[in-house]
């Protein structure tokens, strides 16, 4: 009774991601996605995903999040389970996730349900795309590419209207620039980028 142990999963590229917005354990707005590609290959960050609704990652996460009762944004993560030939829990955060820009692309709704619902207000109906993508091109996206000797199908196509491209997409093209110039510069990133790539 002292301990919690976790069951190792021989798979660990099937990850899926299960976004939900609760109120008092029942379940406002839900959508989720498929991860593409990471960096690095293996439990590295998301760079490429596509949305995705699944009706059992739905039911999963969210009878999970209607035990605690809870309220607010939460993120249940699952792995596919080659043998049982099911989805299983890995992670769940209750907070507010790196890809949410997928969320308001995809047309969720999340963020304005998520004020609705904090003002006493009912949720608004939305329709969900699932023909929509995140990606971080640069600089994870492309080390990726590099790191692959270029071996990564489709990497080139951009499909603009269907990908929500992390600091490019919600900004102006000079803006956009000089905030990866100023980020690529500081020092704090640079190291992060260094221990990234040549850490491993």
């Amino acid at each position: 009774s002292h301990y919690i142990l976790q069951e190792r999963l021989e798979n660990s590229r099937d990850v899926e991601g299960a976004f939900f917005l609760m109120d008092r354990g029942e379940v406002v707005t839900y959508y989720g996605h498929r991860r593409i590609r990471t960096y690095p290959q293996s439990g590295g960050v998301t760079v490429y995903s596509k949305c995705r609704l699944s009706d059992e990652l739905r039911e999963s996460g969210g009878a999970l999040l209607a035990e605690l009762e809870w309220s607010g944004l939460a993120m249940v993560e699952f792995l596919y389970d080659t043998r049982s030939k099911s989805y299983k829990i890995i992670e769940v955060n209750p907070r507010l996730w790196g890809s949410l820009m997928l969320s308001e692309f995809c047309g969720s709704g999340m963020i304005e349900n998520y004020i609705r619902t904090a003002c006493g207000l009912p949720a608004a109906a939305y329709q969900i795309e699932q023909e929509r993508y995140i990606r971080w091109f640069f600089p994870w996206d492309l080390l990726g590419w590099i790191e692959r000797r270029g071996k990564v199908k489709d990497f080139w196509k951009f499909a603009l209207h269907e990908t929500c491209y992390i600091n490019l997409t919600y900004g102006r093209s000079v803006n956009n620039t000089l905030f990866l110039l100023y980020n690529m510069a500081s020092p704090a990133k640079l190291k992060k980028l260094f221990a990234k790539v040549f850490a491993r």
